[in-house]
Formats: structure tokens, C-alpha cells, sequence
């Protein structure tokens, strides 16, 4: 059996979590100075106290340490982390997990059986998929093992079959041993000292939107707006008051219509109005659309499309792929191999195509949803993070969705937010705006919800100075409507909106 020479343990669970000591030195001190070593035993201790062993020739990722132990090398990731078990089963939680696996034509499921690791009921998980592109690590192996009341998963991610790396990866994923943990560790925090290379105009408007005196601004998604012209767009803004900001939504397909971008852009520049323009993979097909993107498939449509953002010249806030840590997105781990690594790839597939053909026009939109689905740390917001010198402002959406579907509850904005917010400033600490939200109409006085929110924007979310509505909503199977957001499906609410944006905005 091959020789494992290092001993780790892993993160812990949240920002603000607690670190074990080893040999009466903290966790941070052992994980900085041993990190270091290129051979021989090491040992690289982190906070919760529980850890495998490995070989000590992988560098380690402190960046992620509140949320997971990471240790790379170039042809092997090595993942360890611990899910709370909070009303579900240890059974459930990996099954969840790997529902990607119904996808049996992009995953291939090479072995899957129940066994003991580290005296602990274990799920042990190995499947591959079709190589995405240079760097790929398309082979999987993951032990989830059973605790009390958690599971720790140790994920291992390579770019061969994993039973011909230089280390026998079963005896890794028995090494795991728990111990106590003592002492504080420092919160989950990124950098944020850079930002992309913006043309003048757009740098301007960066500091208007988002400096440290910037104005307050608002914006508006309306269906089909700016592509189809902007006169339904400007009706509503007659009602309700004006509006900075033109959601549009686009999607990759497999042609490229210039009017889609440039068309669409060009129509709300002439009403006035900034785009921030959303860009997905083609919602009604599966993940493979992701992996075909990262073997460049679609090289030709993304540099059609980068080019005709170039062209227009103007600022644009381009926001790709979304609320990526929600299962109903075909990027999402969820769907990709529980493996955020998949969407940080394309991400910056994205971001270098946009930059080679020159886009400097672009402000630059990472926008995680309010709440991910599933609700485990592997799938948590910050491992879906590209990098500092990726992302110029992180996006907010969070929705009122009313009590129109089975399950779901009245929020005020002030609920769905406040954490949120905290969450965001703190982790990220990059310039903010809500990037779509709105109100449903079914199951409480939204008159009501759109006056507090309006009062609680700049009291509580200072930071918070852009926002864009989302005028839709949402219908079951039937056609009937589930979620009303729009702006004037209620008595009296395009006055009360018109007066409370004038007031916010100091007019």
C-alpha cells in the first residue's frame, strides 16, 4: 500500500467558526509554516480539529479554510469538509448531492457502495465525465462518512482515474480522524483590491453608480424590453417614475442574432438608460451546455457577442450566470458534478473571451442567490467565487415570493436582506447593488412592503444605492399566476412607487 505522508484537517463550517491547537500552536500558525514543506511527513491542521492524511507535495488553499480544507496540485484537487445535519439524514444529504447522476449521459457512474471508513458508516462515489477543455479534472471520487448528527465529505477531483494517482485514495479517505477544537479563526473575507480595466466613460459611471459618493439609482426588467424598442418600458416609467437601469436577459444559443445584443443595447442607451445585461447558457437545455462552452463550442457566439458590446462603446453591467448556487441553474454545482470548481472555470472562459476582444466597456457582476439550494457547504456562494480581479460588484436578488405556491411565506425586505447583506459586505468587500428583486402580490399588503422598503434602503443598506425591479411573474404548468410582481397589479402602487423613488433618490 503507498506510503501517505501528511497529516490534515480541514475548515470549518462558517466565518466566525472555532480552531483546533496542535502541539500548543493555532490552527492558522501549523496550516502557514507546514503548508510550506515539499516532502517528508507534514501536518496541516485546521479549525474544526478533523482532518485525512495525504501526501505532502499539494499546496494548500487557505483561501477557503472557514468552508473547506483545499489541497491542489496539478493534476489532483483534495477537498475535505463537514455538513451539520439539521433535519436531515446522513442517507439524504448524499443522495441529494449526487442527484447530478440521473444525468447518466454526461456522468458516468463507475462505482458506488456503502462501506466503513475511519470506523464510520460510509457512501463511496466515483464517476467521470467527458473532458471539458485544458486543466479539466473530470474524474471524481467522494466519501461521504456518516458522524453523529454530520457527514464529512472528502471530495477528490483529478484529471485521470483516480486509482492511478501516486496515492492509494481509499487509504486517504479512512485516515480522516476528529479531534476537538480550541481557540478562533478569522472570517471568511476575499480580497478586493482590483477591479477590471474600464474606458473612461465607464469608469465614470462606476463612480457614479458605485464609489464612495455615489448617486442613487433604480432600474427596471420589463419582458422583451429594450430588445422589442423601449415604448412599453417608458409607458411604465411615466407611471411609476424614472428609471437608470434596463435588465435584459440573454442566453447562449447555438447562433448568434446581433440584435439580441447590440440591438438591444443600443435602444435602451437612446431612452437613457444603462443595460445590465444578464447572460445565461440556453435555459432549456441541460448542463451539457456548460462543458461544450469550456471545450469551446460556442467560441464563435461569445466573441460575436463580446464584439458588439465593444461596439457599442457605452457601459454595461454584464452579469453571467447567476444565482449559480441555485439547483434550477444548468451551471449550478448541483448539476455539474457537485464541483463549483466546473462554474469558476467558465466564469473565466467568459471573462478572458471579453477581454481578448477588448470590451473595456464592462463592469463586471457576480451575483450569487439570496439562499443556496441545496443548502450544504459544498454548495455554498463563496467556493462559486472566480477572484478578486474577476468580479468588479457583487449582485444581490432576493425575492417576496408571496404564499401563491405551497411552501412559501411573506417576507418583508428587511428578513430577506439583512443577513444577506452582512454576509456580503463582509466575505466579498466589493461595491453592492440588488440586481433583480420585487414583491409578489399574493399574501400580503404590498403597498405596505414597498414603503418599508423604500424607508429601509438607505437606513440599513447604505451601500445598497442600486437596485433593479423585476416588472413579471411567475405561472404553474397551467398558465395561472403563482407570483405577481408587477408594478401595477395593485391599487394605488405605481403613485405610491413614483412618490417614494422621488423621495429616495432626495428629489
Amino acid at each position: 500500500m503507498k506510503r501517505i505522508m501528511a497529516l490534515l484537517t480541514t475548515a470549518a463550517l462558517l466565518c466566525g467558526c472555532t480552531s483546533a491547537a496542535v502541539n500548543g500552536k493555532s490552527a492558522a500558525t501549523v496550516v502557514t509554516s507546514l503548508s510550506e514543506r515539499k516532502s517528508g511527513p507534514a501536518a496541516f491542521i485546521h479549525p474544526e480539529g478533523y482532518g485525512v492524511t495525504a501526501p505532502a507535495d499539494f499546496a494548500v488553499d487557505e483561501a477557503l479554510l472557514p468552508l473547506e480544507l483545499r489541497l491542489e496540485r496539478e493534476d489532483c484537487v483534495i477537498e475535505l469538509i463537514r455538513q451539520p445535519l439539521d433535519g436531515v439524514s446522513a442517507e439524504t444529504y448524499s443522495s441529494y448531492s449526487n442527484g447530478f447522476l440521473a444525468n447518466d449521459k454526461l456522468h458516468i457512474l463507475d462505482e458506488r457502495r456503502e462501506l466503513t471508513l475511519a470506523g464510520r458508516e460510509a457512501l463511496l462515489t466515483r464517476w467521470h465525465r467527458e473532458r471539458a477543455g485544458e486543466g479539466d479534472r473530470n474524474y471524481y471520487a467522494v466519501a461521504d462518512i456518516y458522524g453523529e448528527g454530520e457527514v464529512y465529505s472528502v471530495t477528490i477531483k483529478a484529471d485521470r482515474p483516480v486509482e492511478e494517482l501516486d496515492f492509494d485514495f481509499l487509504e486517504l479517505m479512512n485516515s480522516l480522524a476528529v479531534g476537538e477544537a480550541a481557540g478562533k479563526t478569522q472570517p471568511l473575507a476575499f480580497p478586493a483590491e482590483k477591479r477590471s480595466p474600464m474606458n473612461a466613460e465607464t469608469a465614470a459611471l462606476y463612480e457614479d453608480y458605485f464609489g464612495e459618493n455615489a448617486s442613487r439609482h433604480w432600474g427596471l426588467y420589463y419582458h422583451r424590453q429594450p430588445v422589442d424598442g423601449m415604448e412599453k418600458f417608458e409607458a411604465l416609467e411615466r407611471s411609476v417614475g424614472k428609471m437608470d437601469l434596463a435588465l435584459l436577459y440573454t442566453e447562449i444559443y447555438d447562433e448568434y442574432d446581433p440584435y439580441m445584443v447590440y440591438g438591444g443595447l443600443v435602444n435602451a442607451w437612446e431612452s437613457g438608460k444603462v443595460c445590465e445585461v444578464t447572460l445565461q447558457l440556453d435555459i432549456d437545455s441541460d448542463e451539457s451546455d456548460v462543458y461544450e462552452v469550456l471545450r469551446g463550442e460556442h467560441d464563435g457566439f461569445l466573441r460575436a457577442y463580446a464584439a458588439d458590446i465593444a461596439r457599442v462603446g457605452h457601459p454595461v453591467l454584464l452579469r453571467p450566470f447567476n444565482e449559480m448556487n441555485g439547483e434550477w441553474c444548468n451551471y449550478s454545482g448541483y448539476l455539474t458534478s457537485r464541483d463549483p470548481d466546473v462554474y469558476i472555470r467558465l466564469y473565466k472562459y467568459v471573462h478572458k473571451i471579453f477581454e481578448d476582444c477588448g470590451a473595456d466597456n464592462i463592469i463586471w457582476v457576480w451575483n450569487p442567490n439570496e439562499k443556496s439550494y441545496p443548502d450544504f457547504v459544498w454548495n455554498h456562494e463563496a467556493l462559486y467565487y472566480p477572484g478578486d480581479e474577476y468580479v468588479d460588484v457583487v449582485g444581490l436578488s432576493g425575492y417576496n415570493t408571496g404564499t401563491g405556491i405551497d411552501g412559501e411565506i411573506w417576507r418583508s425586505f428587511e428578513e430577506i436582506y439583512d443577513g444577506y447583506y452582512e454576509r456580503m459586505d463582509r466575505c466579498y468587500g466589493k461595491p453592492m447593488m440588488i440586481t433583480e428583486f420585487g414583491c409578489a402580490a399574493e399574501g400580503g399588503d404590498k403597498l405596505a412592503w414597498v414603503r418599508d422598503m423604500f424607508r429601509a434602503l438607505p437606513e440599513k443598506y447604505p451601500k445598497l444605492r442600486t437596485a433593479v425591479w423585476l416588472h413579471e411573474r411567475n405561472t404553474d404548468s397551467l398558465g395561472k399566476t403563482t407570483r405577481s410582481f408587477f408594478l401595477d397589479d395593485t391599487s394605488g402602487l405605481p403613485e405610491l412607487f413614483r412618490e417614494e423613488l422621488a423621495r429616495f433618490r432626495g428629489e
